[in-house]
């Protein structure tokens, strides 16, 4: 983004002359993704906020990867009535932004209610079958649930067991299926493997890219599942090796656990493109 190429964009620029006067400032430049507009507003007040499970390539990941900012700020009006973010509220105002149906139940209009996590669960899955840890704790808007918990959680929700346990209880929306949609208490419900499993373990997970569940557990979806041998990525059969051997699960019976999930979520996308 070039200066000169927004300069003139910019509702509240004033006196700054370059992005390092902007910068040095402490302020930084915003686009409205609604109307194009560029204000500048502190950078104290702008976070970073998890908008899209699209955004998220990794299992882990930090709060430098996003790309998107949400305005937050929990003072009162008269505490920053000579801000440049003062200056960005009058002009929502003048435009009603105070009025619409959300802002205006709220006794500071531009007041957001928010909730912090470092674990986040997707609302609607569908081949790529993930629950996703930041390095800090972060916003995230509604297509993603949070919660703060521990590297043992992380672990043991993402075991394929987990996986395949949330396919088989999943509501039944019916129509043409695809996506799984899951309710807040449909999370907080979920059944997982006791994250005291791996209290005493070193195991690396998480680092790489996310992959779809066939690739994840080593099966080919285009060919008969229960012909091939489930060849599972190398750090998820070490987290599921955990697990199935704390259930003494002989080897036919890991394969099955393999099979079952991959051929519910191929069900389940099947059906979608049957309607």
């Amino acid at each position: 983004m070039k200066f000169s190429e927004i300069k003139d964009k910019i509702q509240n620029l004033g006196e700054l002359k370059s992005l390092a006067e902007i910068k040095a400032a402490g302020l930084r430049v915003v686009r409205n993704s609604k109307t194009g507009d560029y204000w500048l507003i502190e950078k104290e007040f702008l976070k970073p906020v998890l908008k899209s499970p699209q955004e998220l390539k990794k299992y882990k990941f930090g709060s430098e990867s996003l790309k998107k900012r949400v305005v937050l700020c929990n003072m009162q009006p008269t505490e920053i009535e000579e801000s440049k973010l003062a200056q960005y509220f009058h002009w929502g105002e003048s435009i009603n932004t105070h009025k619409n149906s959300t802002c205006a139940q709220r006794a500071i209009w531009w007041k957001l209610p928010y909730e912090e996590g470092n674990l986040f669960w997707v609302k609607e899955i569908r081949k790529r079958i993930a629950v996703f840890r930041s390095d800090t704790k972060l916003l995230a808007d509604n297509r993603l649930y949070t919660s703060t918990t521990y590297t043992d959680v992380f672990l043991s929700s993402n075991s394929t067991i987990t996986a395949f346990i949330a396919e088989v209880t999943k509501r039944d929306l019916g129509g043409g299926g695809g996506p799984r949609s899951m309710m807040v208490y449909e999370v907080q419900d979920q059944l997982i493997p006791t994250p005291a499993l791996f209290e005493n373990e070193s195991i690396d997970f998480g680092k790489r890219t996310v992959q779809d569940i066939f690739e994840e557990c080593g099966v080919n979806p285009s060919k008969p599942i229960r012909s091939q041998d489930p060849r599972p990525l190398t750090d998820r059969k070490a987290l599921d090796d955990i697990v199935f051997d704390a259930l003494e699960l002989t080897e036919e019976e890991r394969k099955e656990v393999y099979w079952a999930v991959c051929e519910l979520v191929k069900n389940r996308l099947d059906k979608a493109k049957s309607v």
